[in-house]
């Protein structure tokens, strides 16, 4: 009888043993599966910086051309903007 209940104890063990090790073989594997995961980003990551780079050169060139555009017409702006500006007072002092 005592054998018996030794036995049952050390299946029991043996069984809790196969589950811990199926358990940790389960999460063996969705560490890997985060790892690539992880990974993916961060090849996705260092493509948009470098799309979001060149982006950022592109504005400050048009920037650029911007601003040489508007200080060369500066005189013939301005003077519209002040009839902008103008029309809109008058509009609303009525």
């Amino acid at each position: 009888m005592a054998v018996d209940i030794a036995k049952r104890k050390v299946d029991a063990s043996l069984a809790q043993a196969k589950l811990h090790h199926q358990q940790v073989l389960d999460r063996d594997a969705d560490i890997k599966t985060l790892h690539k995961t992880i990974a993916d980003k961060d090849a996705a990551y260092t493509t948009l910086q470098g799309v979001a780079a060149t982006h950022f050169e592109q504005l400050q060139r048009v920037d650029s051309a911007a601003q040489l555009d508007w200080r060369s017409c500066a005189p013939a702006c301005s003077s519209g903007g002040e009839v902008v500006v103008k029309d809109q007072r008058a509009v609303i002092l009525r």
